[in-house]
């Protein structure tokens, strides 16, 4: 019996995660990565919202008990075991987190806007890498949190009310912070000595975190999620036919592989362009959305906004709700059409050139 406790004390030796926290850590963010990759990708997002509430709640706990032990000290061989293990439980849960809100985040967005999270990630993991010392981690603990807390609930709240937009984006970093004030509370009342450490630090730090999503909010570099661009395309004619959509279009070259859609439309003229897009939305949700055509100015050099069409998409296909605008008699040159909302948050765009031709050429066809 003696010997079983000595190689369990061995276990969780002090040294042991001294030697290796790096290699710890790093893998208990990267699992927490994968795992949720693995797990995510087979429920739907209502089932995900729950999940990742309760990923937040287990850290909240995992704050809270990993403070108060380390205040009141080690009593027991089982409170140094969890004293010893949480850091890499939160870690793990961390690292779900965010990559929940990665796949969230970037599958709503154009490449070109999901930036501002990929920074942000690997902000964190930076931040991981610096705040070692006992003393910091209770700071980066609480920012962190604060930060997943802030992007899931700018997911959540959207999915289960039905309502998307800066109603719904404030609300979210309003209930962040009092969540995070509950936090705050029970630290200060189990663990008051190491909560008041650097404690205008973590309020300088939550402040910055609050104010960078919201500026990217408003600067509408955070996607609409849990809105997301299926599908989108350019095309000679569509016409709906019960439930589908009829398409004609010409083909790219054969060494064009990896597109079968040519974005070279060869129109007479007084033809018209016409593009289409499937957007998701969960079953909650009934929102407009904006096709907004672009065309490029030599003279200016600038892109001219020409006209804006927007119409209503609603929740609940697993393939995005499908809708189509056109423009007749289209000029011919270099043509964008973004895909976004009333409040200018873009899902995605599509860039094509329109030749004036003679004639029709020879268009294929396909169903949407």
């Amino acid at each position: 019996m003696e010997n079983q406790f000595k190689k369990r004390e061995l276990w969780i030796n002090k040294a042991f995660f001294i030697k290796h926290e790096r290699l710890i850590s790093f893998i208990a963010f990267i699992a927490g990565f994968i795992f949720d990759g693995l797990t995510l990708t087979y429920v739907d997002l209502f089932e995900a919202s729950f999940i990742l509430a309760l990923y937040l709640l287990v850290i909240f706990v995992c704050i809270i008990v990993f403070n108060a032990i380390g205040v009141r000290g080690v009593r027991s061989s089982f409170s140094m075991w969890v004293h010893r293990l949480i850091p890499y439980v939160i870690q793990f849960m961390f690292g779900t987190l965010f990559n929940a809100s990665f796949i969230f985040y970037t599958v709503s967005a154009e490449l070109s806007t999901s930036w501002p999270f990929i920074l942000l990630v690997a902000a964190v993991v930076l931040i991981n890498e610096i705040y070692r010392k006992r003393h910091e981690q209770l700071t980066f603990q609480m920012v962190i949190f604060f930060m997943a807390t802030f992007l899931f609930l700018a997911f959540a709240i959207p999915l289960h009310s039905g309502k998307l937009g800066t109603g719904a984006f404030v609300l979210s970093g309003f209930f962040s912070l009092v969540i995070l004030a509950f936090l705050a509370y029970l630290l200060n009342k189990f663990c008051k000595n190491r909560f008041n450490e650097k404690r205008e630090l973590r309020i300088f730090a939550v402040g910055l975190i609050y104010v960078l999503i919201n500026v990217c909010y408003f600067a509408n570099l955070i996607p609409p999620i849990p809105l997301a661009l299926k599908q989108i395309g350019v095309y000679h004619s569509i016409t709906k036919i019960g439930n589908d959509y009829l398409v004609t279009y010409e083909k790219t070259p054969k060494y064009f592989f990896w597109q079968k859609e040519s974005r070279v439309l060869h129109l007479a003229s007084g033809e018209g362009a016409y593009v289409w897009s499937a957007v998701f939305a969960p079953g909650t949700l009934s929102v407009p959305i904006v096709h907004e055509w672009r065309r490029f100015d030599p003279s200016s050099n600038k892109w001219v906004t020409v006209s804006e069409v927007e119409f209503p998409i609603i929740g609940g296909r697993d393939g995005g709700y499908r809708g189509y605008s056109f423009i007749k008699g289209i000029t011919e040159g270099k043509w964008r059409t973004f895909i976004k909302t009333l409040n200018d948050q873009h899902l995605g765009n599509i860039s094509f050139e329109v030749v004036r031709a003679s004639s029709t050429p020879l268009l294929s066809s396909g169903v949407k």
